[in-house]
This record gives structure tokens, C-alpha cells and sequence, in this order.
């Protein structure tokens, strides 16, 4: 019993300890339901609060919109206004070159309206002075006193040009009117600045007072000399006092620019050539001017005077080659990139292609400020233009960059979206069928026109080494000319006098008398075995063409004549090697045996008479962008005078050949080479071989900062 009493004590507790630990439980229990509301409440609130922020962020997104879209009306009304303002400033400008045109026709009747009546009263002082005749047999007597203090003066014979010329001067005892008289009757060499080399011009003894001078004669605006003496002036500054032109070099580039505007051609021209001269003579310090005076000349391109676009060329190739590279992007690309005259944009592509050789794919694409961003949307632009050279550089410039490992991203990165399917179907054209060659057009560029006949603009005496012709030189000329061959004479030309008719024979259009003119210009060359200076240019210039002529007898013909005159070219400038490479090598892309055989022997004499120093550049250009059949021939004959360059300027070969052995490495890699994939791969490891044992270790190290694959090939070809 007593046990049971126990037990049932002990069921007691065990009974309410469970009814202790169910309520435990259910408070357990209803805090976790507190809580569990509480986090509902609090995630509820967020997501309220998110909602809220959201809605925040996309009101003021629309209201960014309406403040872009408030920025853009306001750009678009200033660029109308610019467009208006530019509008009427250039039909300003019209109005007064207009106005210009007008007075200087208006001067110039007035002046031949003086110079007749100059001549009708001379005549007719003349006949009262006239000797009498009495009537007598006596011997004539004249009514004309002598001079006081002196005999009668016997009068001078002078040439029509020169007397023509004078008899717009007044007799005056003023010295700067006997100055301006003395600069135009004595032909001053001011007036055709651009034959006269810098080498030939003396220093100044008073620096700063012949800058004044120079100021004060470029001020003049009725002598056209005086300012053509002031530009001369402004050369001789140049090549022997920088010093006192850097320190207003703004404001002589603004007058000399203003003189490149000049209406009357020879102003113009000499200012062009200052232009040139101060480029190359004066170098980084003219980054400053690049702005203002790129837009003028690739305005003054646009032309339509031969001449002056040839100077312009030669000017715009001096700013590319002496200036810092990319303040002549900027300045090129502002300048004309996008001109409503078609060959500005051709001249602004055209140095443009010239300069990205000059910086290479690295640097065009290194995004750096101005470079990047500025080449790649302005040659897409080009290869969509309407003109076929201006597409042609376009082209070139992608051909330089495409092959670099960043040209992709940067091409997304910087080109308008609606341009980058032209860019990526044009390279890929590139990739498949090459650069290929200029358009037409090219082959008639102002180097090849004819020249005029009259020679109007020369003048007897004003430069330093040219020959007057007199007329019994004339003739003769006309007959060595009909007869094909040169007679010597006396001067420092020989032969000069034939010059013009043979650029006009070697321009012809009947293809014998282009044959017999290419005899007549070695008989010229062999005549002055020592050189002819830019008189050569000229002539060469038009014989070049002949190399490639469409007649195979002719172009078989030039080139068998080519190594008879390589000696003389050896005494030229460098300038005239580039050319003449380009026009030889592409026989090499010739079906006719004769033409290529010839081409090869010609070019083999070409390596022996020409520095080959020289010779690098147009080689490795010509290695690049050649056909398939040019490529292993350029390259072969790149290794053969390496070894002689490097020892001699080891820094031509890194500049050049370093870059196309990197490009022939990644081509023969990627298979994109063509046909004669196979033919340019084992060239291209002998250039490679070569190069190694020139450099050694230092060629590794060059490739170092290649891409891994160039790397890996260059390994595998030196065997290291």
C-alpha cells in the first residue's frame, strides 16, 4: 500500500512537470510567431523602401533625359549658329578676294594703259628729236643736247622682257624706290624663292633689323617683289638666325601665311616654300603654328594650279617629317579630314597614311589621348569617301593597324557603330587580297603633268646657277631635239635648253617618240655625269612613269636603260629612290619574262650604285604591302643588304626592317599571306636569320614586346 502511494506521488510530479514543460513550449512558441511577424514587418518595410528608391532613380533618369535632351537643342542651336557665322565669314571672305580680283584687274589696266602711253610719248619724243635732214648732202645732225658734264650715253641694248619690266618704274632719287626698281629690273631671286636652296642663302649682319625689314617689305601691298623679297628674307632668318625668328615666330607665321593666301601665284608659291623651310629648319618649335597653317595649305592643295599642289606636297611632307606626330594628326585631321572639296580630303588622307607610317600600329592604337581616338573614325570616314584616292589612303591607313592585337577593341571602342561594318568588311578585304594598287588617278599626279611651253615666270639672272638661253641657243635646241641627240656646251648644265621638250616627249602619246625621249634623257644624264641638281628632278620625274609604261617595248626599253643612268642618281637626293624603287618592283607582278628578268637586273645594279642606307624604307614598304609575287623577291633583297646597314646605321634597320619581320612573322603564322604563302615564309626566315646574326641577343629582346605567337616563331627560326 504503501508503495502504491508512492508511486502515485511520483506520477503526480512526472505529470506536472510535463504540464510545466507544454507551457514552456507554447511560450517558446508564440515568441517565435512574434518574431517571425516582426521580420515580416521589417522586410515589408524594405521592399516598400526599395520600391520607393526605385522609383526615385527613375524619375531622375527622366529628368537627366530632359536635361541631355535640353543640352542638345541648345548645341545643336549653337553649331547652326557657328554654321551661319562660318557662312557669312566665308562669303565675307569671297566678297573681299572678289573685291581683290577686281582692283588688282583694275591696277593691272591701268599699268599697261601707262605703259602705252609711256611708249606713245617716247615715239613721239623721239621723231622731234629726230636727226634733220637739210636738203644738202651734209652729214645728219642731231637736235638732242648731251647731258650737262658729259658725253652723250650710248644706249644699252636690253631684252623686251627686261625693258617691259622697267618701263613700269619712275626714274626717282628716293632709295627705296631705287631699291624696288633695282629688285625688278635685276631679277631678283626672291621671286622665284622656291629654286633658290637654303644652302645658298647668306646670314645677315643685323639679324634684327633685316626681320624689321622683312616686316615692313611683306607689309607692302602694292609690290608684289618687295614681298617676295621680305619671304626671302624670312628664309635667310631661318636657315641662319632661328634664334631671332623663334622669338615672334607666331607673328611671322601669321605673315607668311598671309602670303600663302597672296592672289598672285609667285607670292604664293615662295610663301609656301618659307612655310617648308621653317618646318624643316625650325622642327618641334612650329607645333604651335600647326593649326593655323595646315588648314591653309591643305586649302591651297585644293587648287587647281599644279604647281602650287606640288609645292604644297613638298611643304605638308616636311610638317610630317619634322614635327611631332600626333600635333600633326590633330592638325591634318582638323584641317581637312572633312572638307567639301574632294582633293583636300585626297591631299588629308594622302599625308595622313604618310604619317601613320611614319608612327606605326603601336602607337596609332596605344589609346593615348587625340592619336586613337582620332585616326580610326577618320580613316572609316575615308574608305567610304566619294573619292577613289581618298578611299585608296583611307585603306592604307587600316592596312598599317589592322594586324595589331588591339585593332578590334579599339575599332569598337572609337568608331561610330554605322561605320564599323565598313571598317571590318574592308579589313577583311585587306586580309584576303592585300592593299592592291593606287587607283588610276594616282599615276597622273601633278609630278607627271606637262609643262608649260612659254616659261613665263623665269627671269634672267635670278638664280644662282641658271643659263640664259639666247635665241641662237633656242634653236638649237629645237634641232638637237629633232635630231634625238644633245650637243655639249658651256654651263652648268649641259643640254639644259632640251629640258621641256623632252618632258613633253617623254609624256607623249604616241609611244615611239616616248621610246626615242628615253634616249634622249640618257644622252642627258651622261652629259653631266656629276649631277644636274633640281633640274634632274624635274626631267626624272617624268621619265619614272616610263618603267611601268603601258607600251611593253617602251617599259622593256626604260628599263634596260635604268642602269645607265644610276650613277648620276647616286649624286640626286635621296627623295627621287623612293619613286623609282615603287615604279621597278612592280614589273615583278609581270607575265613577260624579258620585263621581269630586265627589272631584276635593274634592280641589282640599283642596290650597287645607291646608298643602301637609303635603299631600307622604300624596300621595306614595297616587302609589305607588295602582291604575293613581290613580296619573297623585296624581302630576299632587304637580308642581302642588311648586314652592310646595320653596320653602318644599325638604327635604319630597327626603324624599319624590325616592324615588317614582326608583320611577316604574324601573316605566315595566320596563313593570311596568299598564295605564295610559301615563298614569303622562307623568305621571311632567311630575313629573320640574318637579322639574328647582326643583332644577336639584342633581336630577342626586340621581339620580347611582340606577341606571344611572333615570339614562338622567331624562337623556332634562330634555333633558341
Amino acid at each position: 500500500m504503501k508503495e502504491q502511494l508512492e508511486l502515485g506521488k511520483m506520477l503526480n510530479r512526472k505529470e506536472k512537470e510535463r504540464e510545466v514543460e507544454r507551457q514552456k513550449q507554447q511560450q517558446l512558441q508564440e515568441e517565435l510567431q512574434k518574431q517571425e511577424k516582426a521580420l515580416r514587418d521589417r522586410l515589408l518595410k524594405q521592399q516598400e523602401e526599395l520600391e520607393e528608391i526605385e522609383q526615385e532613380k527613375q524619375r531622375e533618369r527622366e529628368r537627366q533625359k530632359e536635361r541631355m535632351k535640353e543640352r542638345m537643342k541648345q548645341k545643336q542651336k549653337q553649331k547652326e549658329a557657328a554654321l551661319r557665322a562660318e557662312a557669312e565669314l566665308k562669303e565675307k571672305e569671297r566678297e573681299q578676294e572678289e573685291e581683290l580680283r577686281r582692283k588688282l584687274a583694275e591696277k593691272e589696266a591701268e599699268l599697261k594703259k601707262k605703259q602705252l602711253q609711256r611708249a606713245k610719248e617716247h615715239s613721239a619724243e623721239s621723231e622731234s628729236n629726230d636727226l634733220s635732214v637739210t636738203g644738202s648732202s651734209s652729214p645728219l645732225k642731231s637736235n638732242r643736247k648731251p647731258p650737262m658734264g658729259g658725253t652723250p650715253k650710248k644706249k644699252t641694248p636690253v631684252s623686251s622682257a627686261q625693258s617691259e619690266r622697267d618701263s613700269s618704274f619712275a626714274v626717282t632719287d628716293d632709295p627705296s624706290e631705287i631699291r624696288r626698281h633695282y629688285v625688278a629690273s635685276a631679277g631678283s631671286t626672291a621671286s622665284q624663292c622656291w629654286e633658290v636652296s637654303l644652302e645658298d642663302l647668306q646670314p645677315f649682319n643685323n639679324p634684327d633689323n633685316a626681320l624689321r625689314e622683312a616686316f615692313k617689305y611683306l607689309a607692302n601691298t602694292e609690290d608684289w617683289e618687295l614681298k617676295c623679297e621680305g619671304i626671302q628674307g624670312i628664309r635667310r632668318l631661318t636657315k641662319h638666325h632661328p634664334e631671332v625668328l623663334i622669338a615672334q615666330l607666331h607673328t611671322v607665321t601669321l605673315a607668311i601665311i598671309a602670303e600663302v593666301k597672296n592672289l598672285r601665284s609667285q607670292v604664293s608659291r615662295s610663301g609656301i616654300c618659307c612655310l617648308s623651310d621653317m618646318y624643316t629648319t625650325l622642327g618641334k618649335h612650329m607645333d604651335n603654328e600647326l593649326e593655323v597653317t595646315a588648314k591653309i595649305l591643305l586649302a591651297k592643295g585644293g587648287e587647281s594650279s599644279g604647281f602650287i599642289r606640288d609645292d604644297v606636297e613638298k611643304c605638308l611632307t616636311a610638317m610630317v617629317c619634322s614635327l611631332t606626330p600626333t600635333r600633326v594628326l590633330v592638325a591634318l585631321i582638323s584641317g581637312g579630314a572633312s572638307h567639301r572639296n574632294v582633293s583636300v580630303r585626297k591631299t588629308t588622307a594622302q599625308f595622313l597614311s604618310l604619317l601613320a607610317e611614319r608612327m606605326g600600329a603601336s602607337r596609332l592604337l596605344s589609346g593615348a589621348k587625340d592619336v586613337t581616338e582620332k585616326i580610326l573614325p577618320t580613316a572609316a570616314q575615308f574608305v567610304t569617301d566619294g573619292g577613289s584616292e581618298t578611299r585608296y589612303y583611307g585603306r592604307k591607313i587600316l592596312h598599317i593597324v589592322h594586324d595589331h592585337p588591339e585593332f578590334d577593341k579599339q575599332v569598337s571602342k572609337h568608331v561610330p557603330s554605322n561605320l564599323q561594318k565598313n571598317v571590318r568588311d574592308t579589313v577583311e578585304n585587306l586580309r584576303t587580297k592585300g592593299l592592291g594598287d593606287p587607283p588610276s588617278d594616282l599615276s597622273s599626279s601633278a609630278r607627271q603633268r606637262k609643262p608649260a611651253s612659254g616659261g613665263g615666270n623665269s627671269r634672267s639672272g635670278g638664280v644662282r646657277g641658271s643659263v640664259v638661253l639666247s635665241p641662237s641657243s633656242n634653236s638649237s635646241s629645237r634641232e638637237s631635239s629633232r635630231s634625238g641627240k644633245l650637243v655639249a656646251r658651256d654651263g652648268l648644265v649641259q643640254g639644259e635648253e632640251v629640258i621641256p621638250n623632252l618632258v613633253n616627249s617623254l609624256q607623249a602619246n604616241d609611244w615611239k617618240e616616248r621610246q626615242q625621249a628615253v634616249d634622249q634623257f640618257v644622252d642627258l644624264v651622261q652629259l653631266n655625269p656629276d649631277g644636274m641638281g633640281q633640274k634632274f628632278t624635274k626631267v626624272f620625274d617624268a621619265f619614272i612613269p616610263r618603267l611601268q609604261d603601258s607600251n611593253s617595248k617602251v617599259n622593256l626599253h626604260a628599263l634596260q636603260c635604268l642602269p645607265r643612268i644610276l650613277p648620276c642618281l647616286a649624286n640626286q637626293s635621296g627623295a627621287l629612290v623612293p619613286p623609282v624603287v615603287a615604279a621597278l618592283t612592280s614589273n615583278f607582278a609581270s607575265k613577260n619574262t624579258n620585263i621581269f628578268s630586265t627589272a631584276e637586273e635593274a634592280l641589282d645594279e640599283l642596290i650597287k650604285y645607291i646608298d643602301n642606307t637609303l635603299l631600307v624604307q622604300p624596300f621595306c614598304t614595297t616587302a609589305q604591302y607588295g602582291s604575293s609575287r613581290v613580296k619573297p623577291i623585296m624581302v630576299d633583297k632587304l637580308a642581302d643588304i642588311v648586314p652592310t646597314v646595320y653596320a653602318r646605321k644599325p638604327q635604319v634597320i630597327s626603324r624599319y626592317v624590325l616592324p615588317l619581320l614582326w608583320n611577316l612573322l604574324n601573316s605566315t603564322n595566320n596563313g593570311s599571306a596568299g598564295a605564295g604563302n610559301n615563298a614569303v615564309k622562307t623568305s621571311a626566315n632567311r630575313l629573320a636569320s640574318t637579322l639574328y646574326s647582326c643583332m644577336g641577343r639584342a633581336l630577342t629582346e626586340q621581339a620580347s614586346s611582340q606577341v606571344p605567337r611572333i615570339q614562338e616563331k622567331l624562337h623556332e627560326i634562330i634555333g633558341s
